[in-house]
């Protein structure tokens, strides 16, 4: 087995992004949380972004939230006016 204290992944997402999350919001700081939260899902489609593109753009951020966020109901990223009301706006 690997040690997982030198894995990339281990080290930028979990270390570097989640646990500024978790940190936040077990101290209750949601604002900073919720700014959070939209920074690395920008971070994770910037990821995903096709190669040779500069910048993440509306489009690799929604690409991106509806392939790796499901909600267990009927409404989805997809769903007509969702993304706006987010904000996810560019």
């Amino acid at each position: 087995m690997s040690d997982l204290k030198y894995d990339p992944v281990i080290n930028v997402i979990q270390r570097g992004i989640k646990d500024d999350i978790d940190f936040n919001h077990n101290a209750e700081r949601f604002r900073a949380t919720i700014l959070l939260i939209y920074a690395a899902m920008d971070a994770m489609a910037f990821l995903n972004m096709p190669a040779g593109q500069l910048d993440v753009t509306r489009k690799d951020f929604i690409n991106w939230a509806e392939k790796y966020l499901k909600f267990p109901c009927k409404t989805q990223w997809a769903s007509p006016g969702l993304m706006d009301t987010l904000g996810a706006v560019r």
